[in-house]
């Protein structure tokens, strides 16, 4: 009988337990002649998330917009504004464009305990797969009766 050690061409076999790992997982030992199977990138972390980041003008005038260019597969995840300064009369209601095409989740950014570097954000919940060389756009409906620039974050996730 051929040692283990000793097998070569077609007397090879995968590790142990390669009949359960899922796609895209590799072996990890563990130093004591054991290990496990586990994703690749599983100590990274956030290893596939990634922000894009912008300015609105001014948020007070309808159609004030900043746009995104988004270079790989992904969704979107959340959406961010900080303000430079209080809003008034007014909610700013951020729409999301993908391609030119209205999104169904929104960003509002209350005027009620507004100040300078206030924030708000949204967690995206519509699942929506972006496809490689898209544009984003990020639009004020103008609601504010006041100038205020806006800075904008989009967080994003690849996808395979």
């Amino acid at each position: 009988m051929a040692l283990h050690k000793d097998l070569t061409g077609t007397d090879l076999h995968e590790p142990k337990g390669a009949a359960s790992a899922t796609s895209g997982q590799v072996y990890v030992a563990n130093g004591a002649g054991s290990g496990v199977w586990t994703s690749k990138n599983g100590d990274i972390l956030n290893a596939n998330v990634f922000s894009l980041e912008g300015h609105i003008d001014d948020l007070g005038t309808a159609g004030s917009s900043c746009f995104f260019y988004v270079q790989q597969k992904s969704k979107m995840t959340k959406l961010a504004c900080v303000t430079y300064a209080a809003l008034t009369a007014a909610n700013a209601i951020l729409t999301i464009y993908i391609n030119g095409v209205l999104f169904a989740d929104s960003l509002t950014v209350p005027f009620t305990g507004s100040s300078v570097g206030g924030n708000a954000s949204v967690v995206i919940g519509t699942v929506h797969t972006i496809t490689a060389g898209s544009v984003i756009e990020i639009r004020s409906d103008g609601g504010p009766t006041n100038a205020v620039k806006g800075s904008v974050s989009l967080f994003l996730s690849n996808v395979a």
